[in-house]
Formats: C-alpha cells, structure tokens, sequence
C-alpha cells in the first residue's frame, strides 16, 4: 500500500482495508494494518471512521450476490468522490455528510435485493441427503449438514449463483442465452464458474475441494489472482491455513459416490475417515492411541445407517468401534 495522505473514504474502499476489518484475525493482514497504524499514527482517526464505514456497508449487502456488491463499492466510491468538493463545514459535518450519503445508497440497494432478490435456502441435517432443483433446471444433490442459498428466479441477463456450505453435487444445464450462460458456486472464499457441467463441490473446516467428473471449471479464489482450469478426472483444493490452491488427478468416485449413499475409500488415513463422520454426522471421534489415526482403510461402506457404516468399518480395519450416543471411540481390537 502506498505511502499517501490516505482519507477516511480512501481507506475504506481499499480491499486489503476491507478484508482486514470484516476478518480481523487473519494474522498477515492484522500484522500489515497493525504495522501501517504503528507508521501512521496520526490516521488513527481516519481508520476508525474508515471501519465504521466498511462495518455499516458489509452489515447491509451480506446476502448480495458478488456482482451486485462490486457493484454497490463502485457506486459507494463514486459517491465519495462526488461528495470531496464540498468539504467545507468542518471534518465532522463532512463526516457525517458521507456516511448519510453512502447510507442512503446502501438502504435503496438493499430494499431492492429483499424485495426482488430474496434468497431460497435448503438445509440438511446431519446423515440426509437431499435433491434440490434450481430455478434453471439444474439438480443438486446435497449431502448431510450442508446449506444452499439462491434466489427463486433467476434473471435471462446475469449469471445463475449459488452459495454453499457443506457439501453437494451439482448437474449444470447449458443455457444458451448469453446472458445466464455463466453459473457461479461461491463456497468458502473460493468461486467455481462453470458452463453445463457435472462437479461435487465440498467445504468443510477451512478446506474447500473441487471434483470435476465431466465438463469444465474454473476456480478462483482473492490469494491468487490467476485462476484454475480443472479438467474432468481432476481435483483443485484451497485450504484458509495455507492460502494455497492446489491441482492433482484423481479417482472422481472416492469423493462423489456418497450420492449413491455409500463411500469409497482407497487407501485413506482412519484421521481423514474420523473428519468425514464428524462433518456429515455430526459425530465426535476419539482415538484410544494417536497412530490409529494414520491406518489406512480400503473399500466400499454403505452410508445411507450410520450402525452400519460404523460396524463395515469395524471390519474392514479389524478394530474395535465403541458408539455412544454421538461419541465414537476407536480402539485396537
């Protein structure tokens, strides 16, 4: 960031600025904004009404689609500037004539995204599987405690979007007009834009994974600022800690036969098993000893009664699984 006499309005409306408020325990962008306040002591009080600008605009365009809040902070920055001239009643009035101004825009926005934009939201529950139908004709399937959000209609001249927490597999129509020709799954901090496709998308404790079976993809996430391609057969993973998308060739049925209510493993860590039942099943897994973790499991288990998937897996470790209630314990035999 450039070393200028930054204002309040400024402030708020550089990115790195905006992301360091609404995720303040980011710890390179705190060690950054935190560095830069320790320079500038004197803009203490400019960041403080920058915050309150960023945390007044981000607490009314929460469930805005992308497009729509780039959108919103184009206008807002437009705003700004149209208001610099008049600065002329002391920093208090100006304040304040800013806020009412970037207010007024935020309140006509909103009420127009509640009144034609509002948002359909399916959920399961841990161990369900559900089929969605889009408005386009897309189906989805949603796998145990996920949650999918989107608006009921669908316009003919902006892209289809979805949002999604948890896990599903999702079956693209092609649309020909132009406009809609796009479909974006945003999931964590990653957006997949994809055209008529078929791909499993699952975000689970700050990883989030792509599966491409058929089609093609295109993921893109704010770190890296050249995106991926996948190609079916692949598999693209983002991780919160690392900050990192990755690519790599893999068996697309171990990560989308749970659809078909069974999983299949092929050599996976019982640690990588333990995350599996605790995030679709809401279960708590213990391990007796720490390196049982790391036994690798082989083999296709039926999902769909969490007795039996506990007691296959029993077997085909050859180790000793105590349930109870929402408690595993996982032992030498």
């Amino acid at each position: 960031m450039e070393d200028k006499n930054y204002s309040a309005e400024e402030l708020s409306l550089e990115r790195s600025f905006r992301e360091w408020v609404q995720a303040p325990y980011d710890p390179e962008r705190s060690a950054f904004w935190e560095n830069w306040l320790r320079e500038h002591p004197h803009k203490q009080t400019e960041v403080e009404q920058a915050r309150q600008l960023v945390i007044m605009a981000s607490s009314n365009t929460g469930l805005l689609p992308a497009a729509e809040k780039r959108e919103l902070w184009t206008r807002i920055g437009q705003t700004l500037q149209q208001e610099t001239p008049t600065r002329k009643l002391g920093t208090r009035y100006y304040w304040l004539g800013i806020a009412a101004a970037v207010t007024l825009l935020l309140v006509a926005t909103t009420f127009w995204w509640i009144v034609y934009g509002r948002q359909t939201t399916v959920e399961t529950a841990f161990g369900t599987i559900r089929q969605v139908r889009l408005p386009d004709g897309s189906a989805v399937v949603l796998n145990g405690n996920s949650r999918l959000l989107y608006a009921p209609v669908w316009s003919t001249d902006q892209p289809r979007e979805v949002w999604l927490e948890g896990e599903a597999f999702f079956n693209i129509t092609h649309q020909q007009t132009p406009g809609n020709a796009r479909f974006l799954v945003h999931t964590g901090k990653m957006t997949i834009e994809v055209l008529g496709t078929q791909f499993n998308v699952s975000q689970r404790a700050g990883m989030s994974r792509v599966v491409l079976t058929s089609g093609r993809v295109k993921l893109s996430v704010p770190d890296q600022e050249v995106g991926l391609t996948l190609k079916p057969g692949e598999v693209a993973e983002y991780t919160d800690k690392a900050r990192k998308l990755t690519q790599k060739v893999a068996d697309p049925q171990m990560y989308t036969s749970w659809k078909n209510r069974e999983l299949v493993f092929e050599s996976t860590p019982l640690a990588e098993i333990a995350q599996i039942l605790q995030d679709t099943y809401g279960l708590q897994v213990r391990f007796e000893q720490k390196n049982l973790q790391e036994q690798r499991i082989s083999g296709t288990i039926p999902s769909d009664n969490i007795d039996m998937l506990l007691t296959a897996l029993e077997k085909s470790s050859n180790l000793k699984i105590q349930r109870n209630d929402n408690d595993i314990l996982i032992k030498n035999n």
